[in-house]
């Protein structure tokens, strides 16, 4: 059983209880996280079946615009889920996944809103000289994660995500940075099933039609996300209540020196 650390751990250990955190909750999330995963290939689907090869973009209709929107606003709910359910394995409760789509439909407007806000401030921090963008990236991530176990609006849950990050931000970015680059080695995985499948075309078989492939796109492609995202979902998870003690200590030790 998952043991929620009681006190501020090290980069390492943060990272051992991300571990931890994921073997817990692994089998709960990973449906949810299969789910998402197959929403997000719906867009890409109809795109790839519309294109024109030598130009992309050109048959990128209003159908496929409108499954684009659709895609994200259900991912929305789903991610605030997965969320809801780790936060609940983090602190040994139960969640079925019916309380946990709800939870998801609860904070949906705040988490779109929250979303829309860090992208934003991502954006224009990358305009000003790409330093102060790759900073925000950092101090504002566990926005959504606030959003959802604090129930604060996005605006608040912005500002407390970036005050938890503020004087730690080094330590924070090791955490997530080696969550990072596994969920980026298996999107490399992902681009290289995708190669094979084009590769097939030499053997005469139309690259497109094997690319667009049900199966690819249904069940492989998803299969290997699903199997990704929860570890990289527990990783910030960890961060974010490792940072949380850390804010609880500072808050505390500001009390004491100030009774004395």
């Amino acid at each position: 059983m998952y043991q929620r650390p009681e006190a501020p751990r090290s980069i390492g250990g943060t990272l051992d209880d991300g571990f931890r955190l994921f073997k817990a909750s692994y089998t709960q999330v990973f449906i949810l996280a299969f789910v998402a995963a197959l929403v997000g290939q719906i867009p890409s689907m109809m795109l790839s079946g519309t294109a024109d090869p030598a130009d992309p973009f050109g048959q990128f209709t209003a159908g496929v615009g409108v499954a684009f929107v659709l895609a994200m606003l259900v991912s929305a709910v789903i991610y605030g889920a997965i969320i809801a359910m780790i936060h609940a394995v983090a602190n040994n409760q139960s969640l079925s996944m019916s309380q946990a789509f709800a939870v998801g439909l609860q904070r949906f407007f705040p988490l779109v809103l929250c979303g829309l806000l860090y992208t934003l401030a991502i954006f224009l921090g990358t305009l000003a000289l790409i330093i102060p963008g790759i900073i925000l990236s950092l101090t504002l991530l566990f926005g959504v994660y606030a959003v959802v176990t604090d129930n604060l609006g996005p605006v608040a849950a912005l500002k407390y995500s970036h005050n938890l990050v503020w004087g730690n931000w080094w330590r924070t970015a090791a955490v997530v940075g080696v969550g990072t680059f596994i969920f980026m080695v298996g999107m490399i995985l992902v681009a290289m099933i995708s190669g094979f499948a084009a590769a097939a075309g030499s053997d005469g078989i139309n690259p497109e039609s094997v690319q667009s492939s049900p199966i690819l796109n249904f069940v492989v492609l998803p299969l290997i996300t699903a199997v990704l995202s929860p570890l990289f979902y527990t990783f910030i998870m960890a961060a974010f209540n490792d940072l949380k003690l850390r804010h609880s200590g500072a808050d505390l030790a500001e009390r004491i020196g100030a009774e004395l």
